[in-house]
């Protein structure tokens, strides 16, 4: 799936129609939704079997959420939305965590803004939650968007 969403991405900067723009957008929008889903679902039985492993590694969190915000940009694009992020200053640049699993709820959080939003921002905020020691902090991250929202239950 990684191959035909990278030669997609390279097939987009030659010279195409407008139509065959189009198919290559579809094919690699749908690409990105079916390793999405292929990820979720092996995801998920690792976790019924209790067998989730998290990779901790240090990464610069900056790039990861720049990362994350370039799979939806096609989508925020075509639907004219506005993509934001903020990090508050406090946070560090580098921290250790999963990335790979931080880059999946992102994304999780962030497709569903885009797929219910149909005008407006989508924002995605970092701050700290709770700072448990000199070395150790909790972050919180935020996407808000101006979508159909949840309705109060009752």
């Amino acid at each position: 799936m990684n191959g035909i969403i990278g030669l997609t991405s390279l097939l987009q900067t030659t010279p195409l129609t407008d139509e065959q723009q189009d198919y290559v957008l579809t094919i690699r929008n749908s690409s990105e939704t079916l390793l999405s889903l292929i990820n979720d679902i092996l995801d998920f039985s690792k976790i019924e079997a209790g067998r989730i492993d998290l990779e901790i590694q240090e990464f610069n969190l900056r790039n990861c959420i720049e990362e994350t915000l370039d799979l939806v940009a096609p989508q925020v694009a075509e639907k004219q939305l506005e993509l934001t992020y903020w990090i508050d200053a406090d946070v560090p640049v580098w921290i250790r965590s999963d990335v790979t699993r931080l880059r999946q709820i992102l994304l999780n959080l962030l497709s569903n803004a885009v797929k219910f939003t149909h005008q407006g921002n989508i924002v995605v905020e970092v701050s700290i939650k709770e700072k448990i020691n000199d070395q150790d902090i909790r972050i919180l991250f935020q996407v808000s968007d101006e979508g159909i929202g949840i309705p109060p239950i009752g």
